[in-house]
Order: C-alpha cells, then sequence, then structure tokens
C-alpha cells in the first residue's frame, strides 16, 4: 500500500531539510539531507524573486498560446529521445518506464544551454515569435539556477572530501532548463485512473534544481538500511534502498527543491542515492515547474571515485555520459519500445 506522508503532518523532529547555502553547517546539511531524505529545500541561493516571476509569467504564457501554435516548435523525438529542443505535449513522454508505467500527463518547453565552446546540445533552441520576451526571461533563470546547482554539487563534494574530483565532471555540463505545465485531472481528455501527472522515476545527472508554486511533487525517501529497493530510470544497475515512504514536497516561500540524480549516485559509489519522485497534481488547476537539470559534461567517463571506493570497491562499472545517456550502441537503443522511451526524468 502506498504510504504518504505530508511534510506538514511530519513532527519537529521529522521536519524536511532546509539548507542556507550561506550556512558554514551547509555542507554536512546537505549531505544529510540527501541520504536520509532525497531533496533539500535550499534558500540563500541569491536568485531574485523578479527573475522567478519573470520566468513563471514567460511559462504561463507559452502554455496558454494555442495548440496549433505550441506544435510549430514541437521536439524532434526521432533525432533525440531524451534532449530534443521544443515542445512535447500532454502524454508525448513517458518517465515510468516500468510495466505498468504509462504516458505523463504533463506538456513540456525543453531549452539548452549552450556549451563553453558555443555549440548547442543537439539541436538549437526554438522559441515562439508571439512571446519576444520569453527566452530573455528563461535563459536568465536558467543561468542562475544552473548556479545554484554548480554550488550545491561543490558543497556536497566537499562534505565528503571529494569537491575537486565532483567538479571535474561538470567542467563544461550539460544544462537543460525544462518548463512544465501538469494540467487538472478534469482538464484531460479520456483520462484513464491509472494515468498521472508524471510516473515514478529518478534524473538522470548531477542535481535537479526546481522553482514550483503549486503542491504535487513526492518524493520516495531512502533509507539505507529499507526493506524494498527501486532501481534507476537510466542506470538500472543502480538501487535506491527505502521503505516505500513517499514524502510530499510543497513549495516552500524563498526557497528552491533540489533533487539528486543517478550520475551523483554512481560518482559517490552510492554515498548519494538518486532521487526517486513523481508528480501527482490531484488539484484542480494547473501546476506549474520551472527546473534545471545540470548534468556532467557529455565526454566525461562517470565511474564511482577511488577515495570514496577504498573499503567496499567500486559498485558501478564506468559509462561515458553522454547527451543524457543518449549516446547509446544501436542495438541498445532498437531494443527501446517506440512507446516507452526515457524521457529527461523531470518534473
Amino acid at each position: 500500500m502506498l504510504r504518504i506522508f505530508p511534510v506538514a503532518m511530519m513532527g519537529i523532529s521529522h521536519a524536511a531539510p532546509t539548507v542556507d547555502l550561506r550556512d558554514a553547517a551547509a555542507p554536512g546539511l546537505l549531505l544529510e539531507a540527501a541520504q536520509n531524505w532525497g531533496f533539500a529545500y535550499v534558500k540563500g541561493h541569491g536568485i531574485s524573486e523578479s527573475v522567478f516571476v519573470a520566468a513563471h509569467k514567460g511559462s504561463r504564457d507559452f502554455f496558454s498560446l494555442s495548440q496549433v501554435d505550441k506544435d510549430d516548435i514541437l521536439a524532434d523525438k526521432s533525432r533525440a529521445l531524451k534532449t530534443a529542443r521544443g515542445y512535447a505535449p500532454v502524454r508525448g513522454e513517458q518517465l515510468d518506464i516500468s510495466d505498468g508505467g504509462e504516458p505523463d500527463l504533463k506538456e513540456v518547453l525543453d531549452v539548452g544551454l549552450s556549451s563553453s565552446s558555443g555549440a548547442p546540445h543537439l539541436g538549437e533552441n526554438m522559441w515562439p515569435s508571439s512571446i519576444p520576451g520569453l527566452q530573455k526571461a528563461v535563459e536568465e533563470y536558467a543561468d542562475a539556477s544552473a548556479a545554484v546547482a554548480k554550488q550545491v554539487i561543490s558543497l556536497i563534494g566537499k562534505s565528503l572530501g571529494t569537491e575537486n574530483a565532483f567538479e571535474r565532471a561538470f567542467l563544461d555540463p550539460l544544462r537543460v532548463a525544462r518548463l512544465t505545465r501538469y494540467p487538472a485531472y478534469n482538464e484531460v481528455p479520456s483520462r484513464r485512473v491509472s494515468e498521472t501527472s508524471c510516473g515514478k522515476h529518478s534524473d538522470y545527472g548531477g542535481v535537479t534544481v526546481l522553482h514550483v508554486q503549486e503542491p504535487g511533487l513526492f518524493v520516495l525517501r531512502p533509507n539505507a538500511t529499507g526493506r524494498q529497493a527501486a532501481k534507476g530510470t537510466f542506470f538500472p544497475d543502480l538501487v535506491v534502498n527505502h521503505n516505500d515512504e513517499w514524502v510530499e514536497v510543497p513549495p516552500k516561500e524563498n526557497s528552491l527543491v533540489v533533487i539528486f540524480g543517478e550520475a551523483l549516485h554512481l560518482m559517490s559509489n552510492g554515498r548519494i542515492q538518486t532521487t526517486i519522485h513523481r508528480v501527482d497534481n490531484v488539484g484542480e488547476k494547473a501546476r506549474y515547474s520551472l527546473a534545471m537539470f545540470y548534468d556532467p559534461s557529455p565526454d566525461f567517463q562517470l565511474r564511482p571515485l577511488p577515495e570514496l571506493s577504498d573499503e567496499i570497491g567500486p559498485l558501478y562499472e564506468p559509462r561515458f555520459a553522454g547527451h543524457k545517456g543518449v549516446l547509446l550502441a544501436a542495438a541498445m537503443m532498437s531494443q527501446l519500445s517506440p512507446n516507452k522511451y526515457l524521457g529527461y526524468g523531470r518534473v
């Protein structure tokens, strides 16, 4: 039976973690949050409220366009299943790739930030001509939240004594901003009871930084001695131990939400377990999310850090990061069902 524990109902001793990035204790608090909760509220991030306001306005303006206008910048999923730039409609992506998974009830706009060489990751970004201010608003949010992601990874590395080693993986990171709208269920035509806003999954990379204005995010709380185990979405050899305890993560004023990806899980040799999460918008209005996915340099070879593998040895085999893992052998690609492709693993 699914057990959900709303944060507001938990005792003070079990309060969800809030970390001020300006605090000298931030490294240890972030590590504790990652290991015991799978997420952290982050404040002291230095992002102006006006940046959030402009980005959310741009997001709402975009999703309020006609379907025809949004389809003008439709993402080409035949080019890149996981990192195609542009728009994907409701049921256009499926993040829960288990046997019981179904397409997500959400629509998204994906925007990539250029690498240091100036080259875009898997194609140019596409912007609707009818919203001239959208690009500026989204890019300002993306740059600011990417800086927060970089800081979080550095602080976690510091807490593990591996600060520089983590940073080498992100010298030229893959950074993707995703605008997401989760419609209310009564808005979705012919909705089946089994369909949900965004299925259970984990994210691919280092950390994901979120700014949301409505509830609906749930995190599967990790437990190192848990009696159950869940596999990673992109790297199924990664295992998250848990006790089937889902924690609701509502918006918190002046705070971002940070969750942890599979690349960090692998490099930390399991010291940090990737965050299994889902979205269930049971409200009567749409839910909007601004996300920044801060992932390793595509040509970086991911492997457990030696300094975190001395006692038990490396738990995972090396692999190239790729572009969200899309640089797969043709034989592997042919095994993916066209109806069960991996999306970003995003909220």
